[in-house]
C-alpha cells in the first residue's frame, strides 16, 4: 500500500531519508560531497529551495521549499536513485542503499520552521558527535558564513540578523515533527512531567511514588515521548517506565 503523504499549505517540508537497516550511506567525504553536489544540481532542475540540511552517518535531514504546489516525491526519487547508483558502483554494495521510502512532514508556521531548522542543525549534538558550530556537514555554517547550497534568507529574516540566529538555543515550547513522531527536547519532557503532577523537580516527583510516576509517564506518552526518553527525563530505569505504562 502506498504511503499517504500530507501536502504542506506553505510548500515547506522536513524530509528524512535513512540507510536500509541503519546502514551507513556515507563512507567518506567524497561521498558527502557527491551527495551535496547532486542536491545542488537537482535544486536548480526541480526549482526547489534548500532551507537546511544535515548529513549524518546513516541518514540525511533536509528542509526544503518546493516553491510549487507539489510534493517532494520527484526530487527525492531522483536524489536517492542517482546517489544509490553512485554508492553501489563505488563500494560494490549489492542491494538497496536507502529504506524504500523517505519520510516527509509539512511545515506550516514560522515557529515550526525555526524549530525544525534548529533540530536539523543540532543532530550532531544529539548524537554526541560534535557541536553544531563545529560540524562540517550541515548548513549551519552557511547560515553564519557564505551560503552556496542553502537559501538562508527566509530563516534569517525571521531572526532579524545572523547574530540572533547564532544565539538561538531553542525553547521548551519547541516541538517539531520528525520521522513520524513528535520530537520533544529533554528539558521540555521533564517540564511536561512536572506540570502533569504539580511538582517542581524530578526528585520531588520520584518521591511521590508509583502513582505520580505513572501519571507523568502517561503524560509524556500522550505527546509521543519514547519510554527511553521518559526514563532519562525522570531519572528512572527504562524497565520501570515500561511497567508503569503497562
Amino acid at each position: 500500500m502506498a504511503k499517504v503523504r500530507e501536502m504542506s499549505e506553505t510548500s515547506y517540508y522536513h524530509i528524512t531519508v535513512r540507510g536500509v537497516g541503519q546502514m551507513p550511506i556515507f563512507e567518506d567525504d567524497e561521498d558527502r560531497l557527491f551527495y551535496l553536489r547532486l542536491l545542488a544540481k537537482l535544486r536548480t532542475e526541480e526549482r526547489v529551495r534548500i532551507i537546511a540540511w544535515t548529513l549524518m552517518g546513516n541518514h540525511v535531514h533536509l528542509v526544503v521549499d518546493m516553491t510549487r504546489d507539489e510534493m517532494p516525491t520527484r526530487l527525492m526519487r531522483r536524489l536517492d536513485t542517482t546517489y544509490a547508483m553512485y554508492f553501489q558502483k563505488k563500494t560494490e554494495h549489492v542491494g538497496h542503499v536507502f529504506q524504500r521510502d523517505y519520510w516527509s512532514g509539512p511545515i506550516t508556521t514560522d515557529e515550526q520552521l525555526i524549530a525544525t531548522v534548529d533540530y536539523v542543525h543540532r543532530n550532531p549534538e544529539r548524537a554526541r558527535i560534535s557541536s553544531k558550530e563545529d560540524y562540517r556537514w550541515s548548513s549551519y555554517r552557511e547560515y553564519v558564513g557564505s551560503p552556496w547550497l542553502t537559501d538562508t534568507s527566509t530563516v534569517l529574516e525571521l531572526f532579524g540578523d545572523v547574530g540572533e540566529f547564532a544565539a538561538y538555543r531553542g525553547s521548551a515550547d519547541n516541538v517539531v515533527r520528525c520521522i513520524g513522531r513528535v520530537v520533544v527536547e529533554d528539558d521540555q519532557a521533564l517540564r511536561i512531567a512536572l506540570d502533569a503532577t504539580g511538582t517542581k523537580t524530578a526528585g520531588e516527583l520520584r518521591s511521590l511514588g508509583r502513582s505520580a510516576l505513572r501519571e507523568a509517564c502517561k503524560a509524556l506518552r500522550s505527546v509521543g515521548v519514547s519510554e527511553r526518553q521518559s526514563a532519562r527525563a525522570l531519572g528512572i530505569g527504562r524497565r520501570a517506565v515500561h511497567r508503569l505504562l503497562n
